[in-house]
């Protein structure tokens, strides 16, 4: 297959849905000599700052010298975003040549696994072949019947644990803290942040039951090496990854890493789509990922320190499973004007419906047919794009400020 080809097939499987479950992912990556087994691992899941706490990872140990993988999802433009080595996306010839062989494996062997179960083992191979000293793994959606649960790391860790997914992982906290919980293994220690009780009474029993250290890394500290950053989510999302970097200083093999390589590493990390700022248009966008009332709330609180005194715009478009009912209203308050667009999915939510709940906020709104059109409405200098990754990755490209050599693939997310 060429590299095409590889993306209208990766493109096809989306027929088959999700189906969670290891019992698929351990045969394929069995299939395929369990490159995992030849890897170490930090694994981390959690709600919201998964990205940027596996951004901050990956800086602070390729800087120190390691060769380092990183597995992420969603992709913002191109699915080459998911597989990174040293923050180089995989190459167009390295994915066609690994999928072949995998699709190769698997129908020899009658198997039939979903989109994320290949580009995960997948994934796996490319950062064996690579001789990687270290993959930063962050599971897809849940944990416990994650496909990337199959690994066995150095370290799990939780980030921040809300309400998402709640038609695949639960209804309550309590129940999304169990899968999430799902990636915390015997013997091996866990860090995450200060949770909700009910999400941290989940994981402290989870972590005595199978015997894993657990270290808790307050909410609101702001450490020397974060301080330098912009936005609260990120400083905590920074403070979590500083507490990885504790737990591993004593792990043979791994280097010991210091405060001031922290900073410089924090400094140094970029993640696309998390406050991101971008200038174009004579307007300053901030792009964030923000698609929960978790989420939100956290933008919120970044706010100030972009925008204090500005006259600010949101640019907001929601996935139909998206809740965010219960920061309508201090979104409302925040922005002078609330412009709502359709998301460019098959899962796109109700765009009437989202602006009518703004207007009852006393909002001042608009609705347009397209992302470009709104973003075309905007006279402020300021701006906000949020809502869901699949339109920060359409504005990324309206706005062209897309990563060098990358083509859109966006279909691939749903």
């Amino acid at each position: 297959m060429t590299y095409a080809e590889s993306v209208r097939w990766l493109y096809s499987l989306t027929r088959i849905g999700i189906k969670p479950g290891l019992a698929t992912t351990r045969r394929l990556a069995e299939l395929a000599g369990n490159p995992h087994e030849r890897l170490r691992f930090i694994h981390v899941a959690g709600t919201n700052g998964k990205g940027s706490t596996c951004a901050f990872l990956e800086s602070v140990y390729r800087r120190a010298g390691l060769r380092v993988g990183l597995y992420t999802s969603p992709h913002l433009v191109s699915f080459r975003e998911r597989v990174q080595v040293n923050r180089e996306p995989v190459g167009e010839t390295e994915v066609a040549e690994l999928l072949a062989r995998l699709r190769a494996l698997s129908e020899k062997d009658g198997l039939e696994p979903t989109f994320f179960e290949f580009v995960t083992v997948m994934a796996l191979m490319c950062f064996a072949a690579r001789g990687c000293d270290l993959v930063v793994l962050e599971t897809g959606m849940g944990g416990r019947l994650d496909s990337t649960n199959i690994v066995r790391p150095l370290v799990s860790v939780i980030t921040s644990i809300g309400i998402d997914h709640a038609a695949y992982l639960g209804d309550t906290l309590s129940e999304i803290a169990g899968e999430k919980a799902g990636i915390i293994k015997e013997g091996i220690p866990v860090v995450t942040i200060t949770q909700a009780p009910d999400a941290a009474a989940v994981l402290a029993r989870k972590a005595l039951e199978v015997g894993a250290p657990m270290t808790v890394i307050g909410a609101d500290t702001v450490e020397a090496a974060t301080a330098c950053l912009k936005g609260e989510y990120r400083r905590r999302n920074a403070n979590l990854a500083g507490g990885v970097t504790g737990v591993l200083n004593g792990c043979s093999g791994m280097p010991s890493i210091d405060a001031v390589h922290l900073k410089d590493s924090f400094e140094a990390a970029e993640w696309i789509g998390r406050l991101q700022l971008v200038r174009r248009r004579g307007c300053e966008w901030l792009l964030d990922g923000a698609h929960n009332e978790d989420g939100f709330r956290a933008l919120l609180l970044a706010l100030p320190e972009y925008a204090e005194g500005r006259e600010k715009t949101l640019v907001l478009g929601l996935l139909g499973d998206k809740e965010i009912g219960g920061v309508v209203s201090e979104l409302a308050a925040a922005f002078e004007r609330v412009v709502i667009v359709p998301v460019n999915s098959a899962r796109g939510g109700d765009v009437n419906g989202l602006a009518e709940d703004f207007r009852r906020a006393g909002a001042v709104v608009s609705g347009f047919p397209t992302l470009e059109a709104g973003l075309l409405s905007v006279k402020t200098g300021f701006a906000v794009i949020a809502g869901s990754f699949y339109l920060i990755g359409e504005a990324l490209e309206l706005l062209e400020a897309t990563p060098a050599g990358l083509a859109s693939e966006r279909q691939l997310n749903e």
